[in-house]
Parts: structure tokens; sequence; C-alpha cells
């Protein structure tokens, strides 16, 4: 059944759409699937914070420094820093840039398989 806006109104919130979509072996899958995905954000995150961190300790260069050799603003600086900011390739590789390092993707194997 296709769910136009009107019925879409009908939900209070996606909670309750998925309640009447889903089954709660699927829900419970999904909800893994999802947590999964924002623990591995995370850690990517915190990998990246504290490479940024430990440049700015050997160049002896505090947040406004940073912000203005990355050319950006100082809240998305803070972001990097906090371990919260969701970068997109490019900027990872000006980042990288900036700091001296080439960034690299390496994909381990999941216990799960795929998943």
């Amino acid at each position: 059944m296709a769910y136009t806006k009107k019925r879409l109104t009908e939900f209070d919130d996606v909670e309750d759409l998925l309640s009447a979509r889903l089954s709660p072996e699927q829900r419970a899958i999904n909800h893994r699937g999802a947590a999964r995905d924002i623990a591995e954000l995370k850690a990517l995150q915190e990998d990246l914070s504290r490479t940024i961190i430990a440049f700015m300790a050997n160049a002896s260069i505090g947040v406004p420094a940073l912000t203005e050799r990355l050319g950006t603003s100082t809240r998305q600086a803070y972001k990097i820093v906090n371990a919260e900011a969701n970068l997109t390739l490019a900027s990872l590789v000006e980042l990288g840039r900036v700091i001296g390092r080439r960034p690299r993707i390496v994909w381990d194997e999941t216990e799960e398989g795929n998943y």
C-alpha cells in the first residue's frame, strides 16, 4: 500500500509508521543495524579527532589557527576536534592536505560477515 501525504499524517511519529508496516523482528533488525552504523560513524569521528588533536599539539596551534588553515568556520573546526563532524570524502582529502597526511580507507571484515 502506498503511503500518501494524507495517510502519513495519520501516524504520530516514525515509530508508529514502522510499527504499522514492520514486524517486531524486522524493527529489531533495523534498530540493530542503525545502532551499528551510529557506532561505526562515532568511531571514525573519534579517530579523526585524535589525529587532528595530535596535529594541533605538534604544530602548537589552537582551533582558531586550525580554522584558518582549513578555511572553514570555527563551528566546523570545533565539530572536527570534538568528534562531531560528518565530513565528505572531499573534506577528508582537504583536511589531510592541511595536516600533511593522506587519508586512506581500510575495509575490515565484520563479525557478522555481510549485513
